[in-house]
């Protein structure tokens, strides 16, 4: 009888997906490279000779007199580290360079000494009326700073670690966003990139207030075959109603997965993104960011191999056909997983 009601559970299931497949389409807007914003090579702060995982904010929003209307973060991901800050009054540029960088180090004494601090993620937390700033180092962990004006920060505290979860070696590469889970009594999420047993996947937690972190055990988001084996960089972009989630993978190329309103299924919808092989993508583009400026919508993002990486951006041609995501059945919803165990 067991078996027979598990055969029937996901024959329903199986039909389920069909269905949701079959009635729903799925769509991005078509991105195009348009430049490098940031070369390595040009800056005053350069100890690696790389960049990597940028976050632009419109400054203006949040504070008075900013150096320009945007503040761009970024910084190397190779030892020393560092969190470096440009500011623009377009998202095209030209980006100034801030001159006092990095504005956050390795070394932050009495709170801590590490081999690097990088991936640097802005949020506006608007009941404190501060800069919020979440960053890794080493990558075992994932730590909070604030500021009043974007540029002077005060240390805060570690928010998550690898102890928070079940099985993982890393916990870093965090974004957070302003978003309600139906029944978590919370404000924001966190997606990060967490290291199980050398796979790298997207790891989900919540907050009431963005400084005390609740953690979900297994995976938002594992790699699928052709996406490289790991995958990190996860950013939330909701577009047209649908709840996606961005993320780069070992293979080089972005990838979009709809987690679903209450981000609790996982449906891998393929590639949006693909890198030329010519400089300055070189085959991998990671790390991006969105932001709308002047009814335009753009991708700020690393481009370029490990050690080599740039600041790029890339804008959506509205006056090209969007891209028409993949919608076949290799993708799965995380409900078949949960009816199936439960009829175990």
């Amino acid at each position: 009888m067991r078996v027979f009601l598990k055969a029937i559970t996901m024959s329903v299931l199986l039909i389920l997906i069909i269905g949701i497949n079959d009635a729903k389409a799925h769509e991005m807007p078509n991105f195009e490279y348009m430049k490098t914003l940031i070369e390595p090579s040009e800056m005053e702060y350069n100890p690696t000779g790389e960049y990597d995982f940028p976050s632009v904010i419109r400054a203006t929003d949040y504070f008075e007199e900013p150096l320009g209307e945007y503040y761009m973060y970024y910084g190397p991901h190779d030892g020393p580290g560092g969190i470096a800050m440009s500011y623009a009054d377009s998202i095209e540029g030209p980006w100034t360079e801030y001159s006092n960088n990095p504005i956050i180090e390795r070394n932050w004494e009495p709170h801590y000494s590490v081999s690097h601090v990088a991936s640097a993620h802005p949020i506006w937390n608007s009941e404190e009326e501060k800069l919020f700033m979440y960053f890794h180092g080493e990558n075992t962990e994932t730590r909070l700073a604030s500021s009043e004006d974007g540029i002077h920060f005060d240390y805060e505290q570690t928010v998550v670690d690898t102890s928070d979860f079940s099985d993982i070696s890393e916990a870093s590469y965090a974004r957070v966003f302003e978003y309600e889970l139906s029944g978590k009594n919370n404000q924001y999420i966190m997606m990060l990139m967490g290291n199980n047993q050398e796979t790298r996947k997207i790891y989900l937690a919540w907050s009431d207030d963005g400084r005390n972190w609740e953690t979900q055990q297994e995976p938002l988001i594992s790699p699928i075959t052709g996406q490289g084996g790991n995958l990190s960089g996860a950013y939330y972009f909701p577009y047209e109603g649908n709840h996606y989630v961005t993320v780069h993978g070992s293979s080089g190329n972005q990838y979009v997965v709809d987690v679903g309103e209450n981000f609790d299924q996982e449906v891998h919808l393929g590639s949006f993104y693909q890198p030329i092989e010519s400089t300055p993508e070189n085959g991998r583009a990671a790390s991006r960011s969105f932001i709308y400026s002047e009814d335009k919508l753009y991708m700020i993002y690393e481009a370029g191999q490990r050690g080599s990486t740039k600041i790029a951006l890339a804008k959506a041609n509205t006056d090209k056909e969007r891209v028409q995501l993949d919608t076949s059945l290799n993708q799965f919803l995380k409900l078949s997983n949960n009816v199936f165990n439960e009829n175990n």
